[in-house]
């Protein structure tokens, strides 16, 4: 599955603060090749700024990428890692 905004075959990811309060953070979401681990094939994160997280994980308040990768890679890199 995938974000319901994601273009048709690919997922999405995205992280969510559940506690009661908002935070402040630095994220990366990495997917290595399962072969060559030194090759990071798919980033998502907060860059150079933090990025805010709404509390309580409020629709609207996650961050991340509706186009992460394609789900046949996805399974692929799961499936060979």
């Amino acid at each position: 599955g995938g974000h319901e905004d994601s273009k048709e075959g690919y997922v999405g990811v995205y992280l969510f603060n559940e506690t009661p309060e908002s935070i402040q953070a630095y994220y990366d979401i990495l997917l290595e090749h399962p072969t060559d681990q030194a090759r990071v094939s798919f980033v998502a994160g907060s860059g150079d700024e933090m990025d805010t997280f709404g509390a309580n994980g409020k629709e609207g308040n996650g961050n991340g990428a509706r186009d992460f990768a394609k789900r046949e890679t996805l399974l692929t890199y799961l499936n060979n890692g």
